[in-house]
């Protein structure tokens, strides 16, 4: 075959693929081709196929933007700009060049040569040539943190889910995009990912498959407690039945108004508020750490802030499931300090955060980002410093934000209980447990722990250490039933969550009766009674209805008389251990 003939099919075959593609869209390729170095190989069979150095014909070319999807990053999207940006992706340049012959060497005569530049690449009009024509497509802009800790730019046509996603498509490393980061007024570009298709992390089971699913396996309430009080380095922690139930319940209950139970926590030192609560928890929401600890983070790193663009979106809406902050009484006293005064309503930006409002927040400099927080938050926290009860904190907090968040306090009994050695079963598998007897004079029962022996003790030869999940085999089936609770709300009867608001306000004190209990007391007695009937449908009555019952309701009660008289407990006062 002549090079003539040749080189006539290569240009016929080339004429078919461009035809093939679609002109002003994304042209998704397939092929083991494009698995190493995608992006170098991709921009080199774009240029081709677009005429890269030929001589200029005065016809305008077909253009379209070719990509592989090989590549595959996991995270939670941040949206950048609150409009889609116009992106230049290939441009046509033409520019005057000495005709050369077969030998190469200069004619004498000009010819005009057409390039084509891709957005990654800088174009100079003064040395390049002038830009006969571009294609750009409209793109929304999110920015993502991957598991890796890289940042990225993702770039998509259709707006993504307020969700960690899996995301599949072409990555691009850039490595000078000044040009783009100066007109994006963004501080730097490092990396592009072009999205083709995206699995967004969370999984919704109906309630008959999530009833289901518990049943099949035989998960008990004991197999439940166990798992959420499981920490990492092979300790149980302890917790009597009210707790318990109180725990299990902040876990399971939905939403009501928007947004989630959030719960506080407040007891002096040494009563398993970080290793008994946080640890426990957080290691079950993500391999990576995600406890905020407030004795060395400022409130500020808590939301948003426009230091750089894009703004950073801070802790409370760039969490997705629950949020884990340790210690906001040394959060507070870091503030007070730092202005050396009597400071009033700290925290009082953390309304619309906590209320997971959807909202365009920015600064005056042009600025601005889109949040819509979507977890649940957890604060266990000493006392600040000189206020020995929750009643003195009210104000110095800002009772808005303490209104929105279901308070705790350890009374006399936990306290003593949990800074015990009985609050702690250290396994060994070699060892038997030793017996477990409620502590004497407690008014608190522990029925949930005693039947925890027998799921520890028959569950020892499988136990390692960090990877303890039970009859819930993984942390994505744990992220499933957490994400198909918080999905739905149960049926509730809204005259017993008001009975049981009034009498909880009977028993209140001011302030927090005034100030803090009443504005939000239906809300978080709701989703208490929500979280509670989960707890009973799930591992108890395998009922798909869920629908409350009368013990869920005295459950409530007595979870809400105890905490409104725990507010009473002074916790400057030392008192003996129990042991």
């Amino acid at each position: 075959m002549s090079e003539a003939v040749s080189n006539l099919l290569k240009e016929e075959m080339k004429k078919q693929e461009v035809e093939s593609y679609r002109e002003g869209r994304i042209n998704w390729v397939n092929g083991d081709y494009f698995k190493e170095n995608g992006w170098d190989r991709i921009k080199a069979k774009t240029k081709f196929l677009l005429g890269h150095k030929k001589q200029y014909v005065d016809q305008k070319i077909k253009f379209f933007f070719l990509a592989h999807s090989n590549d595959t990053i996991k995270g939670k999207p941040q949206l950048v700009f609150p409009t889609m940006q116009r992106i230049p992706l290939l441009r046509k340049v033409i520019k005057k060049e000495q005709e050369k012959d077969e030998n190469g060497k200069k004619t004498g005569n000009d010819v005009e040569i057409q390039s084509i530049f891709v957005f990654d690449e800088r174009f100079d009009k003064r040395h390049d040539g002038f830009q006969k024509e571009a294609f750009a497509m409209d793109f929304w802009m999110y920015k993502i943190v991957t598991i890796e800790g890289k940042e990225v730019f993702i770039w998509t046509t259709e707006k993504l889910p307020n969700s960690t996603c899996e995301f599949k498509g072409m990555m691009v490393e850039l490595e000078d995009i000044a040009e783009m980061s100066r007109n994006l007024k963004v501080k730097s570009i490092g990396r592009i990912f072009f999205v083709k298709e995206f699995d967004p992390d969370v999984k919704i089971l109906s309630k008959e498959k999530l009833v289901e699913f518990t049943k099949i396996r035989k998960i008990k309430e004991e197999d439940w407690n166990f798992l959420i009080n499981y920490h990492p380095n092979g300790n149980v922690n302890l917790f009597d039945d009210e707790v318990q139930k109180l725990r299990s319940s902040f876990l399971l209950s939905g939403k009501r108004d928007g947004y989630g139970l959030h719960l506080g926590i407040m007891g002096p030192a040494g009563t398993k508020k970080s290793m008994g609560w946080l640890e426990t928890l957080n290691y079950k929401f993500s391999e990576e750490g995600q406890i905020i600890g407030g004795g060395n983070t400022r409130s500020k790193a808590l939301t948003p802030s426009f230091k750089e663009k894009p703004a950073d979106i801070g802790y409370f809406s760039r969490i997705e499931r629950v949020g884990l902050i340790d210690e906001v009484g040394k959060m507070a006293e870091m503030e007070i300090n730092k202005h050396q005064a009597n400071i009033n309503n700290l925290f009082g930006e953390w309304t619309d955060l906590l209320d997971c409002k959807k909202r365009t927040v920015g600064s005056g400099n042009n600025n601005t980002c889109e949040i819509e927080p979507t977890a649940k938050h957890l604060f266990p926290t000493n006392p600040i410093s000189n206020k020995p009860t929750i009643y003195a904190h009210v104000g110095v907090m800002d009772s808005p934000v303490m209104s929105r968040i279901l308070w705790w306090v350890q009374d006399k009994e936990e306290i003593d209980f949990l800074r015990s050695t009985k609050s702690v079963l250290r396994i060994s598998p070699h060892t038997s447990l030793r017996p477990f007897k409620e502590p004497k004079n407690s008014p608190h029962t522990y029925t949930s722990i005693l039947k925890l022996f027998n799921v520890i003790e028959n569950r020892k030869k499988d136990i390692v250490l960090g990877k303890c999940w039970g009859k819930v085999k993984s942390r994505e089936e744990f992220l499933t039933l957490f994400d198909s609770c918080n999905n739905f709300v149960c049926e509730i009867n809204e005259d017993r969550v008001e009975s049981l608001k009034n009498m909880t306000l009977n028993l209140a004190k001011e302030p927090m009766k005034s100030e803090v209990w009443k504005p939000r007391a239906d809300h978080h007695i709701f989703l208490l009674i929500d979280g509670i009937i989960k707890t009973r449908c799930l591992f108890q009555d395998y009922d798909s209805t869920f629908t409350a019952k009368e013990e869920d309701y005295n459950w409530a009660e007595r979870i809400l008389v105890r905490m409104v008289k725990s507010w009473d407990t002074d916790l400057s006062v030392k008192r003996e251990v129990y042991n």
